[in-house]
C-alpha cells in the first residue's frame, strides 16, 4: 500500500479491502458449492430416466 500520511485514511482503506476480500471469498465458494449440487441433481434425475430402447431400423442401418 502506498505511503498514507493520516491514520484515519489508511484504517478506511484496510477496513474497505477487508470487507470486500470476505465477500469475494464468499462468493468464491458459492460458486462451486452451487455447481455441485446442480450435477448432484442432474445425477439423481438421469438415475429415474428408463432406458432407451433402439429400434430396428437404426439396428438394420448399422449393419448395412
Amino acid at each position: 500500500m502506498a505511503q498514507v500520511k493520516k491514520p484515519a485514511v489508511r484504517d478506511a482503506i484496510l477496513k474497505i479491502n477487508t470487507d470486500s476480500t470476505n465477500l469475494a471469498l464468499q462468493v468464491a465458494l458459492l460458486i462451486p458449492i452451487i455447481a455441485g449440487l446442480l450435477g448432484f441433481m442432474t445425477s439423481v434425475r438421469m438415475m429415474r430416466l428408463p432406458d432407451i430402447k433402439p429400434s430396428a431400423s437404426v439396428e438394420a442401418a448399422a449393419l448395412g
